[in-house]
C-alpha cells in the first residue's frame, strides 16, 4: 500500500521529502517515529509536585484562616491526583 497524494500536496511533498509519492517506494522512505517525551527526571517531577503543593497549601491556609476552611480539602485532593498523575508517568517512562 503505498502513499498516493493528489494535486499541490503532491509537490510540496516531493520537494520537502524527495521522493516520487505515487510508488511504493515512497511508503517504504517515509517513516514516522512517535516517541514519548521523558525530559522531567524523578527528581525533576518530585521537586515540581513539592513547589507546587507549597503554594497549593500556602495558598489555601490562608484562605482557611480567613474564615474558608473548606478549601483544605479540596486542595488535598488535588495535589493527591497530581501526585497520582506523576506516578502514572513515571511507571509508563519506564
Amino acid at each position: 500500500m503505498g502513499l498516493r497524494l493528489a494535486g499541490p500536496s503532491q509537490g510540496i511533498a516531493k520537494r520537502v521529502f524527495g521522493v516520487d509519492c505515487n510508488g511504493v517506494e515512497a511508503a517504504a522512505e517515509l517513516t514516522l517515529v512517535a516517541r514519548r517525551n521523558n525530559s522531567l527526571s524523578s527528581g525533576g517531577r518530585f521537586l515540581v509536585l513539592g513547589s507546587l503543593a507549597a503554594v497549593v497549601l500556602a495558598i489555601s491556609l490562608g484562605f482557611a484562616l480567613s474564615g474558608a476552611w473548606l478549601i483544605l480539602p479540596f486542595a488535598g485532593l488535588e495535589l493527591l491526583v497530581v501526585g497520582l498523575a506523576f506516578r502514572c508517568m513515571e511507571q509508563r517512562a519506564a
